[in-house]
């Protein structure tokens, strides 16, 4: 079995200049949905609650490394990645979230990482 890290990432609500997300390790607060992301240099900074995403433990081709929300291009299609609840897994699923056209997340070794559902919706459209 492999070793998988557990880490967040979310994009701040205050402006922090040229960082537009923070990655690490989170407090999330689902009653008054509040999620904070545990920068190294920053401490715990306030996240916008829609965009915590949890790495999913796969890389891209390029060895980027996919989180939920990421949009990626796979055999000339795109697909989101989510959390799949019946099957208690992350999975990439068709944009227009057909129930039976989506991936398995190793499928994403051979596909690339276009952007996320946060800041490209157009890809998806």
């Amino acid at each position: 079995m492999r070793e998988v890290e557990i880490k967040f990432r979310g994009k701040p609500i205050e402006d922090y200049g040229d960082t537009k997300w923070f990655y690490g390790n989170a407090v999330i607060n689902y009653e008054d949905k509040l999620a904070y992301i545990e920068a190294v240099g920053q401490g715990f900074v306030l996240v916008e609650w829609e965009t915590i995403g949890q790495f999913t433990g796969f890389t891209d081709s390029y060895s980027n490394e996919s989180y939920e929300g990421d949009i990626v291009e796979y055999g000339g299609w795109f697909y989101i990645i989510k959390w799949d609840e019946e099957e208690t897994g992350f999975y990439m699923h068709d944009k227009n979230n057909y129930e039976d056209d989506h991936l398995r997340m190793i499928d994403i070794s051979v596909g690339e990482i276009m952007d996320n559902i946060y800041d490209n919706q157009n890809l998806i459209k």
